[in-house]
Parts: C-alpha cells; sequence; structure tokens
C-alpha cells in the first residue's frame, strides 16, 4: 500500500506545491492513525513508510 501512496504523492505534487502536499499527508496519516486506535480495520499507517516533499 504504501507504493500507492508515493504514486498519489508523486502524482499530487504536480498539482500542487510540497508544504500542501505535507498538510495533506499529515491529514490522511492522522485519519489513518485514529482508524488504527479506534477501529482497528487496518493493520498499519501507509503514510508514515513514505518519504514526504
Amino acid at each position: 500500500m504504501p507504493t500507492y501512496i508515493a504514486q498519489w504523492r508523486d502524482d499530487r505534487l504536480k498539482q500542487v506545491q510540497s508544504p500542501i502536499l505535507a498538510f495533506e499527508l499529515t491529514t490522511i496519516s492522522s485519519v489513518l492513525n485514529y482508524e488504527l486506535e479506534e477501529w482497528n480495520l487496518i493493520n498499519d499507517n501507509p503514510p508514515t513508510k513514505i518519504t514526504r516533499p
């Protein structure tokens, strides 16, 4: 799954500046962290496994 997030990051970076993308990645990561802690629907948080812009 990190490869999908990395591909999205690369595509999105062509549309927005890196601070905006970093904010979006942080938002996605926060949602997934909540999901990990509260709902146990996923096993990991892919945005934490890619390099940020």
